[in-house]
């Protein structure tokens, strides 16, 4: 009689190894279904990045396999009460599996779509960072190009300081002006050495 419980627990225990690698090759079919229909048509997603939520999907499952196993005990305790066949045993089993598999991938999927929406918000601060770059530079050539025509309306002539190794404008009086935010800030020319600044007019 002894003998008789300890090969049913026996394949009983077989049967629990056995629905654990369907439980994960189950999961990872269901995930690999989900990434070939979707996500591979619309280009989201890259393929080192589908292997490493494979290997994350694998490590989930590992995880979980106390609570599945449990939840195979107590399957098995209720269908031993009833004494149900074995066939009925293995459909109601998979059908756990099933569930619980689908409830892992829909966890999985949606974990990656959160991920793959901070991404797309990011490129989207990095787009507005550039074009905010854009308009600076075409705010720069603008007062370039401003100067370039004051230059040459002689209202002011701008030489090149050698020494501080910034654009200085003179005027008509021979007044230095140096730009800042935009504006004209007159200084002190004799605070200058004419030795640190060449006059190369343009």
């Amino acid at each position: 009689m002894e003998d008789q419980i300890t090969k049913k627990q026996n394949k009983i225990n077989i049967h629990k190894k056995v629905f654990v690698q369907q439980f994960i090759q189950l999961t990872l079919k269901i995930w690999n279904q989900f990434i070939q229909k979707i996500l591979f048509q619309k280009q989201i997603i890259l393929v080192k990045q589908v292997n490493k939520f494979r290997t994350l999907l694998i490590y989930l499952c590992k995880i979980n396999l106390k609570q599945l196993i449990y939840s195979l005990d107590i399957v098995f305790c209720q269908l031993k009460r009833n004494q149900i066949s074995t066939h009925i045993i293995n459909v109601q089993i998979s059908t756990l599996l099933l569930i619980q598999g689908i409830f892992l991938s829909i966890r999985l999927m949606f974990k990656l779509l959160v991920r793959l929406l901070i991404k797309q918000i990011l490129r989207v601060f990095i787009l507005i960072e550039l074009t905010i770059s854009f308009i600076v530079y075409q705010r720069f050539k603008q007062i370039i190009k401003i100067l370039k025509i004051a230059s040459k309306s002689i209202v002011f002539e701008y030489v090149r300081n050698v020494y501080f190794k910034q654009i200085l404008f003179i005027d008509q009086r021979n007044s230095l002006f140096i730009l800042k935010k935009n504006r004209f800030i007159q200084i002190n020319k004799d605070s200058i050495k004419p030795s640190y600044y060449n006059y190369d007019r343009y």
